[in-house]
């Protein structure tokens, strides 16, 4: 089991130092309108979710910053269907981003002196 990326036949998606990037076949950009690699910045990260397609498959979708997600995963520029198999895979990857957005958030809370809970999450 794989907690640094998932895989189907037109998309992967890797868990990277500087975020998540996504690519894709040329056929399966095109048809979602975006880029063959496409990388995903950590800052620009709100959240990820595991859902089931309809033929039960898991279905990674990241939220970013900014973006109206697409109401049908097939055509979200920001969501990868695992190939069969990979239900864990899939699960794995969304906790290790999700751990990874917990750990950044933290450090953004305690370098910032105004934020109101950084001395008390510091332990002081």
């Amino acid at each position: 089991m794989s907690d640094t990326h998932v895989m189907s036949r037109h998309a992967r998606l890797d868990v990277l130092l500087d975020g998540v990037r996504i690519t894709r076949s040329a056929s399966d950009a095109a048809r979602r309108g975006t880029e063959r690699v496409h990388v995903v910045a950590w800052d620009d990260l709100a959240g990820v979710s595991v859902e089931t397609s309809k033929k039960g498959r898991a279905v990674v979708r990241l939220q970013v910053r900014g973006v109206t997600p697409a109401t049908d995963h097939r055509l979200d520029p920001f969501a990868v269907k695992a190939g069969s198999g990979q239900g864990a895979d899939a699960l794995a990857v969304a906790e290790r981003i999700e751990e990874e957005l917990r750990t950044r958030r933290r450090w953004r809370e305690l370098a910032d002196p105004a934020a109101p809970d950084a001395s008390a999450a510091a332990g002081f």
